[in-house]
């Protein structure tokens, strides 16, 4: 079926005034046959093109700016050198891919640079036009301040596609001023400036344009500003932004004004993106976008859209993000735009399946590689499979494939994975969300107040007293300083608690031990969401609960232990001392080494149980020091002893608070605390010798 196409482009290429290299003579055909807009690129700007092809290298920043020199030129003249020179990198890039020599990841990365090169060389042009009426910005140092232009989306990871728009969000800092002969405010000043910068790029001429640029994801979408200062993001972010914000601030990279990084990411994204816990609420985001992908490809026939159909590139970035939103807070390594770089990591830091991993990585870059082919066909933005049944073919024949039947089995198989994977992650957010509604009536009086009657019909009915303690909790000033999404969350889990009682064989007695850590989680959203998206995490909860009011109590003190809960190997296969060290030769881990914090918590947790039947004063007070203190006051352990120990519990505290201010981890060299370690070996070697 290609035959006829081999002809015509046999055909054009032989109106060719110069002769090519022997290595791009070699693919010319395929290339050409495959592409019509390379094909096109080629007869109009022959000379550039093929020069540029005699360069064999990756995309180069100096090569590029080198062909841009549009700084005294008028507007209209700079617009014509952008899209040409545009046309010419794209067709060498499209080129490149096609023939085979470069992977994806470089495909991909070039592309990128290529967008951060255009806009910059369209933003000094900018600049430049506006400085004789208005001067230039600078803050009150006289330092130049300059526009942060902030890359959102693919471009944002380093990872665009061949005829994509680019998503950007402008910013500028604050306190600077203008020193030119017109004043104007800052605000003003950027204003223009972006509107030059957006024209030079996405206007529409004959040579056509340099890239569409969306600015919808600034603050207030298509009704705000088109640029803002930094400190109104903050504001914006810290009063208006949403879950879908979150999500796409997770792709953001600073390609202009990179000496603000620091204030931007490390005082303002980062913070706004991650959570300094385990973000279980992600999972209700989670389940409002799968409705609305599963809408949208029934409302607009999409199913053999590559990106935003079943099993689509859509849907192995959300498992991605999803991954990364809910554990960025507290696993830096995730917090990185680029989705190829954060996927083998889920498997390494998010506990991720690494088999899965690998099929979903497997699948984004065949599914990209598909999407840049299909675009580099016509230059034109389409994720759409073909009907036409030559485009099949040439698609296949791009790709690599005997035909198109061939194709679209290996489309199939890849696409069914990722949709096998998404049903698997968005059903377990489902599964919570029915296990709630089961609740309902128990969440509708606690919200109401009216929880007496609903109480007479779960396991607490045979114990009245837990009614008072819970309609307590409900009027108490704690709950009343909770903002509402918290109120939502906290009646979930009650609900769901007061459920779960059933299978407790003392429901009442579990219920006054979790109290205490429902308490003091009730105002951290992300622990309330951990218990409601996880119920194997609330049943171990309650399982501890009912089995140890000494674990509990220590819950309720330090309610990060609650992250252990989702890990289960510590009921099923508890690890071992040397799998929870972090330690390496000639080093001591004051955490799980021997001799460490954790031997002397042990020793504690062994001489409190053993005796707090005879002696109750020991679990009066849930940490250790006061226990320590009320285990000398008994007279249990020698007063001598319990001195020391509390002394070297507090020493090695104070080392790991030390050590985590300066985010070094818990890992010191081994000679320190030498004697005090062995010291403590011995009296664990005493007490459990027999």
């Amino acid at each position: 079926m290609l035959e006829h196409r081999y002809r015509r482009v046999e055909a054009r290429l032989a109106v060719l005034d110069r002769t090519p290299s022997p290595e791009v003579a070699a693919t010319a055909a395929r290339v050409t046959v495959i592409s019509e807009f390379v094909l096109s690129v080629l007869l109009r700007q022959t000379e550039q093109l093929l020069e540029r092809l005699d360069d064999v290298s990756a995309l180069s920043r100096d090569a590029v700016l080198s062909t841009i020199d549009i700084a005294r030129m008028s507007e209209s003249n700079a617009t014509a050198v952008l899209r040409r020179c545009r046309n010419v990198e794209l067709a060498r890039l499209a080129w490149r891919d096609l023939a085979g020599w470069s992977t994806f990841e470089e495909s991909v990365r070039d592309l990128s640079t290529l967008a951060d090169v255009m806009i910059e060389a369209a933003l000094g042009y900018a600049a430049d036009s506006l400085k004789p009426r208005f001067g230039r910005p600078v803050d009150g140092d006289g330092k130049a301040g300059a526009l942060l232009v902030l890359a959102m989306g693919k471009l944002g990871g380093k990872e665009l596609n061949f005829s994509s728009d680019i998503d950007l969000v402008f910013l500028y800092p604050d306190g600077l001023v203008l020193n030119g002969a017109k004043a104007v405010e800052p605000e003003e000043y950027f204003r223009r400036l972006v509107q030059l910068v957006i024209k030079l790029l996405d206007h529409v001429t004959e040579d056509g344009f340099v890239f569409r640029v969306d600015v919808r994801l600034r603050p207030f979408g298509a009704s705000g500003p088109l640029v803002v200062s930094v400190p109104a993001l903050e504001s914006y972010l810290a009063r208006h932004g949403r879950d879908w914000e979150r999500y796409a601030y997770v792709k953001a990279r600073l390609i202009t004004g990179r000496d603000h990084r620091s204030e931007l990411f490390d005082e303002i994204l980062s913070p706004f993106v991650y959570r300094q816990y385990i973000d279980f609420g992600v999972f209700e985001a989670l389940r409002e976008m799968k409705r609305s992908f599963r809408q949208r490809v029934e409302r607009k026939g999409i199913a053999h859209n590559i990106k935003i159909g079943p099993g689509g590139i859509r849907e192995i970035e959300f498992i991605a993000r999803t991954f990364q939103l809910l554990r960025g807070g507290s696993e830096p390594s995730l917090r990185t735009p680029s989705l190829l770089t954060v996927l083998p990591r889920l498997a390494e830091q998010a506990g991720y399946e690494e088999q899965v991993t690998r099929s979903l990585a497997e699948a984004y870059r065949f599914l990209r590689t598909v999407e840049n082919r299909l675009q580099a066909m016509d230059d034109r933005q389409t994720h759409e499979t073909p009907t036409d049944p030559e485009q099949r073919e040439r698609l296949a024949y791009a790709l690599g494939e005997p035909g198109w039947p061939t194709l679209a089995a290996r489309l199939e198989r890849h696409r069914g994975r990722v949709q096998t994977e998404f049903d698997r992650l968005t059903w377990a957010a489902d599964s919570a969300a029915a296990e709630r509604e089961r609740s309902a009536d128990t969440k509708a009086a606690w919200e109401a107040g009216t929880l007496n009657d609903a109480l007479q019909r779960t396991p607490l009915a045979s114990d009245p007293d837990t009614f008072d303690l819970l309609n307590d909790f409900r009027r108490s000033g704690l709950y009343r300083r909770m903002d509402e999404p918290g109120r939502q969350r906290l009646a979930d889990v009650v609900a769901n608690v007061v459920a779960r009682l059933e299978s407790q064989p003392a429901p009442g007695n579990t219920l006054r031990r979790l109290l205490p850590v429902l308490r003091a989680i009730c105002r951290r959203s992300a622990y309330l969401s951990l218990l409601n998206e996880n119920p194997t995490a609330l049943e171990r909860l309650l399982s501890l609960a009912a089995r140890s009011a000494l674990l509990i109590r220590q819950i309720a003190e330090y309610p990060l232990l609650l992250d252990e809960l989702l890990d289960a190997r510590l009921f099923d296969s508890p690890p071992t001392r040397a799998e929870l060290s972090r330690s390496g030769r000639d080093t001591f881990d004051i955490k799980q080494d021997a001799g460490g914090l954790a031997d002397i918590e042990f020793l504690i947790d062994y001489w409190v149980p053993a005796n707090s039947r005879e002696y109750p004063e020991l679990v009066e007070f849930p940490d250790n020091v006061r226990q320590l203190e009320a285990l000398e006051r008994t007279g249990l352990v020698d007063a001598g002893r319990c001195h020391a120990l509390k002394v070297g519990y507090l020493e090695l505290r104070q080392r790991t608070h030390e050590l985590a201010l300066n985010d070094a981890g818990r890992v010191v060299v081994a000679s320190e605390f030498r004697e005090l370690r062995d010291w403590i070996v011995s009296i664990w070697d005493e007490v459990f010798a027999s």
